[in-house]
């Protein structure tokens, strides 16, 4: 019988960028464990578009390491003008596509799509904050409409001096964020 964990993994607490990424990734742990299905459309194109320009920077490196560079420097040319096409839309993509999303999902019966965004700040007592959005669209016919939420959470109220997230102290404030979009029954 395994026995779920009481904190997740710990992190430098001092480091925001650290705090953030550890929340992220139990956000998507939670909706994993409400029945959602996440959906990796950003990191696939994120990766596709990298493993091209790598692919671009290694026929370059190739072509230059075998033959005198005067023979392929039109391949050179090819290669590095791809390469920094590739990774402008890699740039372009993380921008004003992806932006601040950390979580995208549909629900266990394909009734709804959930959205999560998040950054860090710090407000004006030097408090970090874990700042969330939750959208929530239902995915049946008409007129597309979308429940929104917002939160700011301090750091200090889901994680210890350790730097551990407290699992169920997380779950329980994201939960609240939740059910403030998801509608019930008799609002569909």
């Amino acid at each position: 019988m395994s026995r779920a964990p009481k904190y997740a993994a710990p992190v430098p607490k001092y480091c925001l960028l650290d705090l953030k990424v550890a929340a992220d990734d139990q956000a998507a742990r939670f909706f994993k464990k409400q029945g959602c299905t996440e959906i990796h459309t950003f990191g696939d194109v994120k990766l596709i578009l990298g493993y091209i320009a790598s692919a671009f920077a290694f026929t370059d490196f190739y072509f230059t390491w075998k033959k005198d560079f005067q023979k392929v420097k039109h391949i050179t040319l090819i290669c590095v003008s791809s390469y920094f096409v590739l990774t402008g839309l890699l740039f372009l993509w993380m921008t004003f596509v992806v932006g601040k999303t950390c979580y995208q999902g549909v629900t266990a019966n394909k009734e709804g799509h959930f959205k999560m965004s998040s950054v860090h700040i710090l407000d004006e007592g030097y408090q970090p904050i874990y700042k969330i959005t939750v959208e929530y669209s239902p995915s049946v016919s008409g007129p597309p409409i979308t429940h929104k939420a917002e939160a700011s959470i301090p750091f200090a109220s889901f994680v210890d001096d350790l730097g551990r997230i407290s699992i169920a102290t997380f779950d329980e404030q994201l939960a609240q964020i939740v059910n403030k979009v998801r509608p019930t029954k008799k609002d569909q």
